[in-house]
């Protein structure tokens, strides 16, 4: 059945508003859990938003099925990024395709070493994050430059 226009646009009202408090969630939660840990907090990099903005404006033709099944690589995120700003090529990626819950996002990326190990990092400065509906991508940078 057709779904009437009104809801459709409320829904898209809704997601922008849970999306850009994911984003502040999950900001908030990693700059307190680097405090913890004596490191100095991150800052959101304009520049960064942007690129993670760019990657999914660039893949924006999957669909549901595709993002639930496959989400991105790091290849692709890594692709778009270097692609639009020559001074993010060092930059790291975490992605995840499944939950638009902040929290579970944090919980998860903090029981993988590999990513811990990178939140923790002491050299980070920049963060650049997007999160769209069940997907987010966060975009860590060191660099001075940017």
């Amino acid at each position: 059945s057709m779904t009437p226009i009104s809801t459709i646009i409320n829904e898209q009202l809704d997601w922008e508003l849970v999306n850009q408090a994911n984003e502040k969630q999950t900001l908030e939660m990693i700059n307190v859990l680097r405090r913890r840990n004596q490191l100095n907090s991150l800052i959101e990099n304009v520049e960064l938003t942007k690129l993670a903005t760019s990657v999914f404006t660039t893949y924006n033709s999957r669909t549901d099925e595709e993002i639930q099944s496959k989400g991105l690589s790091n290849k692709q995120i890594s692709e778009v990024v270097t692609k639009d700003s020559s001074g993010a090529k060092d930059s790291d990626s975490l992605y995840l395709n499944h939950t638009s819950d902040a929290t579970w996002v944090m919980s998860y990326w903090f029981s993988l070493e590999t990513q811990r190990e990178l939140l923790m990092n002491k050299k980070l400065r920049n963060s650049g994050i997007r999160y769209q509906n069940q997907e987010v991508i966060l975009l860590l940078d060191s660099l001075d430059k940017l």
